[in-house]
């Protein structure tokens, strides 16, 4: 079996895991703002703020954290789309380091029947083809700091652990009375 002739099944390995890496860097962007609320939440209930208010000011802390992860998961949802093939050979040619698309020369068809051109064209397929041996994908990059510019998530981070720290062993317990407001 040539390289040539193992090619179809490199392709579609890789543009699975193109695909992927796509869908993570889009996945991590779109559920970054859910997360924050959750977390945020996590550190009012382990903080111990819901334990000193009473009750109608608890359940309206809850309908606002309810509402607030509602809004945000269903923007996130919106962008959790699969990509498409042509977006991960797109991105298989860009982390390879690849020039006039050579994956899409592998699956174009000449129009005429000229035997002059034909033969131009199978050795300009053949010159693609071999220039698809390196095919690579790189890590996924999500980019969220562009996207979280002040930094947010690292600040989350830091009170989530702080309230861990606060709450110590009674963590279980806050987190199940900042659920039932009484």
């Amino acid at each position: 079996m040539t390289p040539h002739d193992r090619l179809p099944a490199r392709l579609a390995q890789r543009r699975r895991l193109a695909r992927l890496a796509l869908w993570w860097e889009a996945a991590w962007v779109a559920l970054w703002p859910p997360l924050g609320v959750i977390g945020l939440f996590l550190v009012v209930a382990l903080s111990g703020l819901t334990l000193v208010l009473p009750w109608p000011l608890h359940l309206l802390l809850l309908a606002g954290f309810a509402a607030a992860l509602a809004w945000t998961g269903q923007r996130a949802a919106r962008h959790l789309a699969a990509p498409g093939i042509g977006a991960a050979e797109r991105r298989l040619e860009r982390d390879s380091g690849l020039t006039h698309r050579p994956i899409a020369t592998i699956g174009d068809r000449p129009t005429g029947n000229d035997p002059v051109a034909l033969a131009l064209w199978e050795a300009h397929r053949r010159r693609a083809a071999e220039r698809l041996a390196t095919l690579r994908v790189s890590r996924p990059r999500p980019g969220l700091p562009r996207h979280d510019r002040r930094a947010l998530r690292g600040g989350l981070a830091v009170a989530l652990v702080a309230a861990l720290v606060a709450a110590g062993p009674e963590a279980p317990e806050r987190l199940r009375r900042a659920l039932l407001p009484a």
